[in-house]
């Protein structure tokens, strides 16, 4: 469904399917991000390295 974002999606396919989403995904769409780092795959441990002396430094 391009062009929507995932609660979109969400929405949608409960329309399509007549199913109800799970209330933890659900209650997703009211909660605050905690986490807005993102990273490729093959730069995880740099990252994780990076983030763990932010924390424990």
């Amino acid at each position: 469904m391009e062009g929507l974002d995932a609660f979109a999606c969400m929405d949608r396919l409960q329309e399509l399917t007549g199913t109800v989403a799970p209330a933890q995904l659900s209650a997703l769409r009211d909660a605050p991000v905690l986490h807005e780092d993102v990273c490729d795959q093959g730069q995880m441990a740099d990252f994780v390295e990076t983030a763990c002396q932010r924390v424990f430094a």
